[in-house]
């Protein structure tokens, strides 16, 4: 299904609000969305010249979910940064 979404946006360049609900549903459908799904949504996002407002926030929201992971890296850059 998300491919089906994927296909469309490349081939028409828009995503319409009926979409990004639609996108909502399957990246969320399984409570976190994975970092698959977050990349098909990057994906997406090269593609589009006309988009929902909404589909900013549908962006944010699952890259949020990644930040927590991306959290053990910082520390081990945070003394390069003092270094400098």
């Amino acid at each position: 299904m998300l491919c089906d979404v994927l296909m469309h946006v490349r081939a028409s360049r828009s995503l319409s609000g009926e979409q990004v609900a639609q996108l909502e549903k399957l990246v969320f459908s399984g409570g976190v969305p994975g970092p698959d799904q977050l990349d098909i949504l990057y994906l997406i996002d090269t593609y589009l010249r006309r988009r929902d407002p909404r589909w900013a926030d549908l962006m944010a929201r699952a890259a949020l979910v990644l930040v927590p992971a991306a959290e053990g890296i910082l520390p081990s850059a945070a003394p390069l940064a003092k270094a400098a």
